[in-house]
């Protein structure tokens, strides 16, 4: 029997023996190939795996790398939309700067307008004031005059009740004539404006005292205590401002009274810095510390600059009929007249205050009614001149 033909193919399978070496050598294969069909089916999950993270990877990176760019998208949106804002605001800071200048500019030629329309109008009162006075005193003077010369060589002839109508027009007229001369010195100290320089106000002050009869034996017995020092100031406003307190000194007291004024000057101290005011030795005096001989301060090795601010107090104190408390204020306005008693035009004392307030100083009153007035006017005093010497009299009680 011959060999069977190979199924499927009607051939019959090939001799082992024809193959020869070929077969022998191949045979082997078969179990070399089990052996990697093996292995190769061991490490297929691990390569599966590894596949899979490899793509949920390449998944997550893809995604991330979409947000990343959506985000750098929105970024971008916010980036352009701030700058887009910021010109638009530097655009309006620069028209909002440029109208401002502009309204600057507007206002800066209104106020130098009208500064100097008002300059115009004020000199056009000032000649206006001027003239209007002096020609109101003329007509006074003469009503004064004709009076008194009526007074003087119709007395006789004259019924009394007539005189007594002279004499009111008269004391009328010349009561006009001071409040306009007032006035006048009043409107002149708050146009002027000195600069301040040394004045001797001790020899200022016994000038007016040989000037002014009234301010002399036996009208009125003034005593200066202490030599007073130099100041800075005005000569004419301080005149203005000794007269005035003068003035007010012998005219309020008692009828029959003769006047008794004492002047004294003493060296006070005041915080250079008003917000935080020093304690006082005195309540009337407010602001100011006293220098008295008896005080003393004992040496320092690390010696700190002075917060006070020295300056001159000069007192005036009289025996008269004295001020209430509540009024220690109002009398340096204008018109104010406590006493229509007493003569005068209510301008005096507020001519003393603008006076010292245009050479830097202060006014001040210590008055009780029935125990006289101590008026104080506070200086600076001038540079390299000695401070007035503390040894004041014991004050009357």
């Amino acid at each position: 029997m011959g060999a069977k033909p190979t199924p499927g193919t009607g051939n019959p399978p090939p001799d082992k023996s024809s193959l020869g070496l070929a077969v022998t050598e191949r045979a082997p294969l078969p179990m070399a190939t089990a052996e990697g069909a093996a292995i190769g089916a061991n490490e297929t999950p691990q390569i599966y795996e590894t596949m899979l993270a490899m793509n949920e990877a390449l998944m997550v990176g893809s995604v991330r790398q979409h947000e990343l760019a959506e985000a750098a998208n929105l970024w971008n949106a916010r980036l352009q939309a701030e700058i887009i804002e910021r010109t638009q605001a530097e655009a309006a800071l620069l028209a909002a700067r440029t109208e401002l200048a502009q309204a600057n500019a507007e206002l800066e030629q209104k106020v130098l307008d009208r500064t100097a329309k008002l300059q115009e109008t004020v000199a056009e009162l000032e000649h206006f004031s001027y003239t209007i006075t002096h020609d109101m005193r003329a007509p006074l003077r003469a009503m004064y005059t004709l009076g008194g010369v009526l007074l003087a060589e119709c007395s006789e002839c004259l019924h009394p009740t007539r005189l007594e109508y002279i004499r009111q027009i008269v004391d009328s007229a010349d009561r006009m004539d001071k409040l306009i001369t007032d006035a006048l010195q009043y409107s002149g100290v708050v146009r002027e404006h000195n600069e301040p320089e040394p004045v001797d106000a001790d020899a200022l002050l016994r000038g007016i005292l040989e000037s002014y009869p009234e301010f002399q034996l036996p009208h009125a017995n003034i005593h200066i205590d202490t030599r007073l020092p130099v100041v800075l100031g005005n000569a004419a406003g301080l005149t203005q401002c000794f007269s005035n307190l003068l003035a007010n000194a012998v005219k309020f007291v008692r009828p029959g009274q003769t006047p008794e004024v004492r002047v004294w000057a003493e060296s006070v101290q005041t915080p250079k810095s008003r917000d935080q005011p020093q304690p006082t030795e005195e309540g009337p005096v407010g602001h100011a510390t006293r220098n008295t001989q008896h005080e003393s301060a004992l040496p320092t090795l690390n010696p700190q600059p002075s917060t006070l601010n020295p300056l001159v107090r000069i007192w005036f104190e009289d025996k008269g009929i004295g001020i209430e408390k509540q009024y220690h204020d109002k009398i340096w306005q204008m018109f104010q007249q406590l006493n229509k008693a007493y003569e005068g035009t209510g301008i005096g004392l507020a001519l003393v205050r603008k006076v010292v307030d245009r050479m830097g100083g202060k006014v001040g009153v210590e008055s009780e009614p029935g125990h006289g007035s101590r008026f104080w006017v506070e200086l600076k005093p001038a540079n390299g001149q000695p401070h007035p010497k503390l040894l004041i009299p014991d004050r009357p009680q």
